[in-house]
């Protein structure tokens, strides 16, 4: 079975050149553009470049789109493993699971009130640590 491959100028184009208006974040495999928040609202088709609509299979898209988004969820044991991966694309009978909010997603302008509140639990008064290693 063979994977699609996309150059250079088809994955330029589907994110409008690489924009800033469609990075919604970086992840350990770069940016990310406008994934997760288009799948969330039941938009993905909006993901893909006007000029491909015509010569596509929008529920081959839109599966392209989930298995991605499988591929980047915050627990690593929520991914699915490369055979799957492989297994979910080359099979569209295959049910797969709805993806979960990816790792590197942090929607703009929010903060994790929690985290926030706890910012004052690991300050400490003047106090600075320094390790120095030494060879054996």
């Amino acid at each position: 079975m063979e994977l699609p491959l996309f150059d250079l100028a088809a994955i330029a184009a589907a994110t409008r050149y690489f924009s800033s208006e469609h990075l919604i974040g970086e992840g350990g495999f770069g940016p990310v553009y406008k994934a997760w928040l288009l799948w969330d609202a039941d938009r993905s088709l909006e993901l893909m470049d006007t000029s491909f609509k015509d010569s596509c299979v929008e529920p081959q898209v839109q599966r392209c789109i989930q298995v991605g988004l499988l591929c980047v969820q915050n627990l690593l044991e929520d991914r699915p493993s490369m055979s799957s991966v492989v297994f979910m694309l080359g099979n569209d009978e295959a049910k797969l699971p709805q993806p979960k909010k990816p790792g590197f997603f942090v929607e703009r302008g929010s903060i994790d009130k929690d985290c926030a509140s706890r910012i004052g639990e690991f300050h400490t008064d003047d106090v600075a640590t320094i390790t120095i290693l030494e060879a054996r």
